[in-house]
């Protein structure tokens, strides 16, 4: 065995050590060797007058990464321990078998220690080449229970769990929480944090911070958060000032005119049923206009620079110029509702509805139901019950009802809820690109909305039950089609309905420049080879790409297709071998 030192430049790292390193902890080695060192030599041997490390490659990792930073160069001397390959083998096994990193909770107490002498958080962290952020979540940890820390170095405690039981107020509570939870972080978290609300709530955000604190409320930080974070430690006054604030902008809409007001903290079972109304929008002014036009060039700009304060900047004057072109008229108000309440984002959030039922041939409000609510809507349900008995004796009304809910959905864009029966119909969309589509495929769509323009959706079922059994098993078929997509959970009915309806790609669709322009080169010269012979390929090989795909598209036979389009179901282990060959 020789101890020696040799420059970084003549070193390397051998095949016998296969130790995997995580970037993040190369980093705060290399910290740690710019500051004190390298304490423990390198274990080399040579090899055409390269040393090759087998033991130490994080150390040469890290040493490596200093060069690349330009914190020391191809000369710094190296501490090495030279032996043969055959000892190199024996030993870089043994290392790797026998390295056990320090346990959390010995680095914990460590740390704590050093503190309590007076250590700063950045005097540590220099030391040790650690960041201060990680030496600060350390230092939080040590104030667990010392019977805590025990349970951590006996695997007993988890890191998780022990991030949630620093968040508590004394060593004591920390200890009855871990008595009664045991290691679970979600158990401990619901028992330390009941009453508290996160800062990052929706209620605490639509508070703020400051309103908060004004009223005496605290804040535990939480260091294993970023920035910040923490828990408001009482979420009653969270709540009460959140319901403030929210009465305070309803007395406005009160004093408005509004016939309902509601103000709620969170949101209402019949939120999603209530009947929207919306504001009347003026034309804009021609001053507007320009205003408009020029901050539209100014968020394009804000955008292309990713500056996103000034585009929300921007973005906040549009919306006003937008929402100034608004009103609520008296009729609106006299037979409006406003929920209002508070958003995901922590943001006010105003429901307009109609709460006042009207008459449609008079416009007036109806007058108020003659029955509680409750008893009505059980009587509306009885008529259900008699409805599905008279819908499943007459297959004609069954269809009418079924086609009612997919035109609903098809052509006027209906949600789930504002259909009769519960079935959901979704227009499968495809984005495909111009270069690959062909005019003789239509926008089934498209073409079935404009065909069917003149159904109304007010009276859209009672225009249905009018049609002969032809006309309405016509418009079934037209609202099945444009449902239809070629997905994995349904790929065989896919197939089947194709050659059912006999459909021939070859028909319509034919390879194009524009296509040829999207496949690689090998792959062009492939097709090329499998459809028009081993002589084309040798007279176009040496064409560039774009002159490739004009001679490809020119001598592909006609009706040739891609494979995906000739309606072959592949096994999975072939959509994983084609897969593997395009990567």
């Amino acid at each position: 065995m020789t101890i020696n030192t040799v420059k970084l430049s003549q070193l390397a790292l051998s095949k016998l050590n296969v130790r995997n390193v995580k970037p993040t902890q190369i980093e705060t080695l290399a910290e740690d060797i710019a500051a004190h060192g390298i304490i423990q030599s390198l274990g080399v041997y040579e090899e055409d007058g390269i040393y090759l490390v087998f033991a130490g490659g994080r150390r040469f990792s890290a040493l490596t990464h200093l060069e690349r930073e330009g914190t020391i160069d191809g000369d710094y001397e190296v501490p090495i321990i030279v032996r043969s390959k055959a000892e190199a083998v024996e030993l870089s096994a043994a290392e790797n078998l026998q390295r056990e990193d320090m346990h959390t909770a010995d680095r914990i107490k460590a740390f704590g220690a050093l503190h309590g002498e007076g250590n700063t958080q950045s005097e540590i962290a220099a030391r040790f080449g650690y960041s201060e952020g990680h030496v600060a979540r350390l230092l939080k940890l040590s104030s667990l229970s010392p019977s805590l820390l025990q349970a951590m170095a006996k695997d007993e405690l988890s890191l998780e769990s022990a991030k949630e039981l620093v968040l508590a107020s004394n060593q004591k509570t920390q200890r009855e929480v871990f008595a009664q939870c045991g290691n679970s972080p979600y158990q401990i978290r619901r028992m330390i944090g009941e009453g508290k609300v996160s800062t990052t709530d929706r209620l605490f955000v639509f508070v703020g911070r400051e309103a908060y604190e004004a009223e005496g409320g605290t804040i535990t930080i939480d260091l294993f958060s970023q920035g910040d974070e923490g828990f408001a430690d009482d979420g009653g006054l969270v709540e009460t000032l959140a319901s403030r604030k929210l009465d305070e902008v309803a007395e406005g809409l009160k004093e408005q005119g509004w016939h309902t007001v509601r103000p709620c903290l969170e949101q209402p079972d019949d939120y999603y049923n209530l009947r929207s109304i919306y504001a009347e929008e003026r034309d804009l002014t021609t001053e507007e206009d320009e205003e408009l036009a020029k901050l539209e060039d100014q968020l394009e700009a804000a955008e292309a620079s990713e500056n996103e304060d000034q585009w929300d900047e921007l973005d906040a004057k549009r919306k006003a110029i937008l929402d100034g072109a608004k009103s609520w008229t008296e009729d609106q108000r006299q037979i409006g509702g406003v929920i209002v309440t508070v958003s995901y984002q922590g943001e006010l959030e105003l429901r307009h509805y109609q709460a006042v039922k009207v008459n449609d041939k008079s416009g007036k409000p109806e007058t108020p139901p003659e029955f509680a609510a409750k008893l009505e809507q059980e009587m509306h349900s009885l008529r259900s019950l008699a409805l599905q008995d008279a819908l499943a004796a007459n297959p004609d009304l069954a269809l009418t009802f079924l086609l009612d809910t997919l035109a609903g959905k098809v052509l006027h864009s209906e949600f789930a809820t504002a259909s009769a029966v519960g079935v959901e119909a979704r227009i499968a969309r495809f984005a495909i690109s111009d270069d690959l589509h062909h005019e003789t495929i239509g926008t089934t769509a498209e073409t079935i909305a404009d065909q069917y323009a003149e159904l109304e959706r007010e009276d859209r079922f009672e225009t249905i039950a009018a049609m002969s059994s032809e006309d309405k098993l016509a418009l079934l078929a037209k609202c099945v089609a444009v449902t239809a997509t070629f997905d994995a959970c349904y790929r065989g009915a896919f197939e089947s309905a194709m050659q059912s309806a006999d459909v021939d790609m070859s028909k319509v669709w034919r390879v194009t420049v524009p296509f040829c322009d999207r496949l690689t080169k090998k792959q062009m010269l492939t097709i090329m080879e499998e459809e028009c012979g081993a002589e084309a390929v040798a007279n176009c090989k040496n064409l560039k790409k774009g002159d490739l795909s004009t001679e490809l598209a020119e001598r592909l036979p006609q009706g040739w297709l891609p494979k995906p389009m000739r309606g072959v179901t592949p096994s999975p282990q072939a959509d994983d071998e084609e897969t593997s060959q395009a990567a």
